[in-house]
């Protein structure tokens, strides 16, 4: 018996076989290359990207700051403080404050509702520097607020407590009031 030789790369079958294994090959190895083509650039543009926004950043600190020195050496005065800071100085003691309206909240009946609440601060002439307080609210009835009135009136931070209007509100079964009274600012 003899064997045939058999050429495989002559059938037809098993070559095309073959060539569509290499094709599938190549379009994958193609793919490959174009994604990862694709994802080196892309990382080179963004840390390009970044490189220009450090170097602005870097600008822009560099001239805040030579703007900074420019004002120092100018007047020390002449440039304005950061609104946060302006508004600490307006205040004098934020704790004093803070401990203040604590003791107006203290002193509120129930039933009472605040609309606004004024401080103003009045510089008399020859004296210390005093501040106004105005409170504007409705209550249930005229008894609440000459309750609330007599309350302040026993603060010890407060004086010259006076209702300066009332006004009755029928729409609302409310009565709108108006107090005044001057704080003193060293007792509280």
């Amino acid at each position: 018996m003899m064997i045939a030789r058999v050429n495989f790369l002559k059938r037809e079958k098993f070559l095309w076989s073959y060539a569509g294994l290499l094709m599938l090959l190549g379009v994958w190895c193609l793919l490959l290359v174009v994604g990862f083509g694709s994802f080196v650039i892309r990382q080179s543009l963004l840390e390009n990207r970044m490189v220009k926004m450090k170097a602005s950043i870097t600008g822009l600190e560099t001239k805040k700051e030579e703007l900074l020195s420019q004002a120092r050496r100018s007047d020390r005065h002449a440039h304005r403080r950061p609104l946060g800071k302006e508004l600490a100085s307006r205040l004098e003691h934020p704790t004093r404050w803070s401990t203040f309206l604590q003791g107006l909240a203290g002193r509120l009946p129930p039933n009472i509702l605040f609309t606004a609440l004024k401080v103003s601060k009045v510089v008399l002439k020859g004296e210390r520097e005093t501040y106004h307080l105005s409170i504007e609210g409705r209550a249930p009835s005229p008894q609440r607020i000459a309750d609330y009135v007599l309350r302040l009136k026993d603060a010890i931070f407060l004086e010259d407590v006076q209702v300066v209007k009332t006004r009755e509100e029928t729409s609302a079964g409310m009565t709108a009031f108006e107090i005044s009274a001057s704080i003193l600012v060293e007792k509280f």
